[in-house]
């Protein structure tokens, strides 16, 4: 694989400790991390998503296999032949059985606790055979059009037919009422959602749905606000509140980052128990709303970059270097970073990449050991910051935004 292809690769691998380069783990964690990435370089998908996906396939496979699901069993031992085989595929020559049988120890070890329980001795289950007769009735109605609004309350004896022709009558049935209505009492108009559209990438927030209502007897208590989204916009309370100008509105709670939530039922009830339903949920005239995140305008900046230490041994990788960098602009906030060296023919060579805590501005410190390998000389440092909308912003790249306050270097002896 080429040398460019894994540094882009790795520079999008989640952080790892300084530590997790050497020992038991780093070196079944090293090759697989290089196998993503170079297999990144290829593909339409940051090799930080397929490091992550990787780690959570490991994770759901073992605690799902714990529990005895069959299918987290599945990925299990998916999951275990294709981390070997990206072991044995990027571990050095020299050292590539051992890692690899390193890798399948681990693996089996933890196999202990995945396929617990696991038996390969045949399950006989001999049960009688049952016999299950449930009888159903059928039945078909009209409601007659046009009909006045109001509760149609089983005050009225109801008669059911079968296809047999058989009539049976049946009285003061405990049915709940069914509620017909043509918005021709109470009606509203002026539909409105503050703010829209919404910013939160800071976090979830409550905005107002709100309407003008028209018939309304003894004002509006409740409106009930629907949606198809599956993206967590939710209702907490239907409670209606009338501002001065006579508007009304309820409290409408949308999540946080990206989202777009279309609103397909709106129900209106009265003092007096008078409803308009609004919306196609309900084959009634649309509500117009379509509540929206507000979109991610400016990219993560930053103002001032500072290294430490600048200078350190070739043979050194326990200490940690440490890029401080302040945020002074970002719409969605810095979640990640990516942090490479850049030799002096321009090869890019990954160090380190993780997820940060959320940044809208302010002091932001990455650190990160010397990576292996790492000839003595003079590197200048690059660093990727993304955000919520995974968007990113680069600094010090070859014929990129230049570092703030010129280029950050490092002196390896």
């Amino acid at each position: 694989m080429s040398r460019a292809a894994s540094c882009k690769g790795l520079s999008a691998v989640p952080a790892t400790s300084p530590g997790d380069s050497s020992g038991l783990w780093g070196t079944v964690d090293h090759p697989i991390r290089a196998f993503l990435a170079d297999q990144a370089a290829h593909l339409a998908v940051a090799p930080a998503a397929l490091y992550a996906f990787w780690q959570l396939t490991g994770l759901l496979g073992l605690v799902g296999g714990f529990l005895g699901n069959a299918g987290a069993r599945i990925a299990w031992l998916l999951f275990g032949i294709g981390s070997l085989a990206m072991i044995w595929s990027a571990s050095p020559a020299g050292g590539r059985a051992a890692a690899t049988g390193l890798a399948a120890l681990m693996w089996a070890l933890a196999s202990i606790f995945a396929l617990r329980g696991l038996t390969l001795r045949p399950i006989v289950h001999n049960h009688p055979p049952q016999y299950q007769f449930s009888p159903a009735l059928h039945l078909h109605a009209a409601i007659p059009a046009p009909t006045r609004a109001g509760d149609d309350f089983d005050d009225e004896p109801d008669t059911v037919l079968d296809n047999a022709g058989n009539t049976s009558t049946y009285d003061h049935l405990s049915a709940a009422p069914v509620h017909v209505t043509s918005n021709d009492v109470l009606s509203a108009d002026g539909f409105t959602a503050t703010p829209n559209p919404v910013n939160t990438w800071h976090g979830a927030r409550t905005i107002k749905v709100g309407f003008r209502p028209h018939g309304d007897q003894g004002g509006v208590t409740s409106a009930v606000v629907d949606t198809n989204s599956v993206n967590g916009c939710r209702q907490t309370s239907t409670a209606a509140t009338t501002a001065a100008d006579g508007t009304v509105s309820v409290d409408y709670d949308v999540p946080r980052q990206v989202f777009t939530c279309h609103i397909t039922g709106l129900i209106i009830t009265d003092n007096a128990g008078n409803v308009a339903l609004y919306g196609s949920e309900f084959g009634a005239p649309e509500t117009g709303l379509t509540i929206t995140s507000a979109p991610d305008t400016v990219l993560p900046e930053i103002d001032q970059a500072m290294l430490s230490p600048t200078t350190i041994p070739a043979t050194e990788h326990s200490t940690d270097i440490r890029l401080a960098v302040n945020v002074s602009g970002t719409t969605a906030g810095v979640t990640g970073y990516d942090v490479y060296l850049i030799d002096s023919s321009g090869q890019l060579i990954p160090t380190v990449s993780g997820g940060a805590p959320l940044t809208f501005s302010g002091p932001l410190t990455i650190s990160f050991p010397l990576p292996f390998n790492v000839a003595p000389g003079t590197y200048t440092i690059a660093l990727r910051l993304s955000d919520q909308a995974y968007k990113s912003s680069s600094f010090g790249f070859p014929n990129g935004t230049p570092m703030s306050g010129g280029p950050v270097t490092l002196t390896v002896t």
